[in-house]
C-alpha cells in the first residue's frame, strides 16, 4: 500500500511540475520569493501586533492563485511558445512578491530608501485606482 501511495504522489508532483512549465529557475525564484513574502508578512504582523489567521489564510490563497496563473501561462506558452507568456507572467509575479517583501520589511521597521518608498506608494495608489474601477463595474 505504501509503495502505491508513493507512486501516486510522485505522479501528482510530476504533473504539477509539468503544469507550471518545469521546475526551472523562474519557478524556483517565484516559489522562494513567495515563501519569503509569507514569512516576512507574518513577522511584520507579529511586530505590529496584528497577526490574523484570516489574513494569513488569504495570503496563502493569493499565493495559490498566483501559481494557478503561472500554470495557465505555462499552458498558453505550450500553444504559442514564441510569445514567452510564461516568462512574462512569472517575472511580473516575482517583481510583485519582491515589492511585497520590501513593504513587509518597512512595516517591521527596516529603513527603506525614500525613492523606493515613493515607488511603492505610487504602486499602491495604482492598485487602489484599479480596485475602484473594478468595483464600479
Amino acid at each position: 500500500m505504501g509503495a502505491i501511495l508513493t507512486k501516486i504522489c510522485a505522479y501528482f508532483v510530476a504533473f504539477l511540475i509539468w503544469l507550471i512549465g518545469g521546475f526551472d529557475t523562474l519557478a524556483k525564484v517565484l516559489i522562494g520569493l513567495m515563501l519569503i513574502d509569507y514569512a516576512s508578512g507574518v513577522y511584520a504582523g507579529y511586530k505590529l501586533k496584528n497577526l490574523n489567521s484570516k489574513r494569513a489564510y488569504k495570503g496563502i490563497e493569493k499565493k495559490l492563485w498566483i501559481l494557478a496563473l503561472l500554470c495557465g501561462a505555462s499552458l498558453m506558452h505550450k500553444l504559442v511558445p514564441s510569445i514567452g507568456f510564461r516568462s512574462l507572467v512569472g517575472i511580473f509575479y516575482c517583481a510583485t512578491e519582491l515589492l511585497s517583501i520590501v513593504e513587509n520589511a518597512a512595516k517591521a521597521g527596516v529603513p527603506i530608501p525614500k525613492k523606493l518608498k515613493k515607488a511603492l506608494e505610487q504602486l499602491k495608489e495604482e492598485d487602489k485606482e484599479e480596485e475602484i474601477k473594478k468595483s464600479s463595474h
